[in-house]
């Protein structure tokens, strides 16, 4: 879990529920079961146990849209006032000036929770809306090289989507299954815009997993360190991403199956450790550093 300053969008927890939310609302999900589907993950009746960061993107989501989930609102009451997160953030090594502009930050919130939004949020509603979204677990598929290549969304990270491709199939997909079976092509972040668009929807599969770290990028801000993060679609056929012998698109929705690896052979052992550093210490002084001035890995390392 990465953390790059002290306001609530600066999590990456934070970021990925808050997108998720507005993705199943923008799909036409009504507020109340999309508040449900996202703490549905969580234990039931233990609101207490969910992370603090995932419950004020659902109280910021809910407020944008209009909407209020009274267990929800009085959870984000309880941990601002009695100093939950604070503690939270005191355990990740962050300082006491630190910790005081995050306490700030957080009475800003809690103030803005106590208002109706003049103007909620509206639908985004078209008949391509969600294919365009690219929420995590669509299924597709688009044509290159006189073939038909199919995608799974792994992951979905603020702007950034990781896409499992498959091996250029025999014929045109006609269900998910079609996709989800194929041999796997290779793994590959890609900014929204960048990724295909008006491709037909086979469906949605399940992808549970978080790959922060996996298919060559560490992923913390839209503009990320990933080498590979600005790649246009076209280059995943032509670069060395990586590739998984003998294994299926469905074998990719387990995290695992998916390595932290890096592509410029001179640097890849130094920029792997750093990347396990950051992961394992998102509060350390290398990863304040590297996120706060947003620099790609490889500048560390020329």
């Amino acid at each position: 879990m990465a953390f790059w300053g002290m306001d609530l969008t600066q999590s990456d927890e934070f970021c990925e529920t808050y997108d998720e939310y507005m993705d199943l609302y923008d799909i036409g999900l009504e507020p109340i079961n999309v508040t449900k589907q996202i703490l549905g993950k969580y234990p039931a009746n233990e609101i207490a146990l969910i992370p603090h960061n995932v419950l004020f993107a659902v109280a910021k989501a809910e407020w944008s849209v209009g909407f209020r989930s009274e267990n929800v609102f009085l959870r984000v009451n309880e941990v601002i006032d009695q100093g939950e997160n604070i503690a939270y953030y005191r355990s990740l090594g962050f300082s006491e000036r630190e910790l005081e502009e995050r306490h700030q930050k957080l009475l800003k919130f809690q103030k803005s929770l106590q208002t109706i939004k003049k103007s909620p949020k509206k639908r985004r509603i078209s008949a391509h809306n969600h294919i365009k979204r690219l929420p995590k677990g669509t299924v597709s598929y688009y044509e290159s090289d006189g073939g038909y290549y199919g995608f799974v969304v792994l992951d979905a990270v603020y702007e950034g989507r990781l896409l499992a491709i498959t091996e250029k199939l025999s014929a045109e997909p006609q269900s998910k299954e079609d996709i989800v079976n194929a041999p796997a092509l290779t793994a590959i972040w890609l900014l929204l815009r960048n990724t295909p668009k008006g491709n037909p929807d086979l469906g949605m599969i399940d992808s549970q997993g978080h790959y922060n770290g996996r298919a060559g990028i560490y992923l913390c801000k839209p503009i990320s360190f990933g080498i590979n993060f600005s790649f246009l679609l076209e280059e995943c056929h032509l670069r060395g991403l990586p590739r998984f012998a003998d294994r299926k698109i469905l074998d990719l929705m387990d995290e695992n199956n998916v390595s932290i690896k890096f592509y410029c052979a001179e640097t890849e052992q130094n920029e792997t450790k750093m990347v396990l550093e950051l992961m394992k210490n998102p509060a350390s002084s290398f990863a304040t550093s590297m996120i706060r001035k947003s620099l790609y890995l490889e500048n560390f390392f020329n």
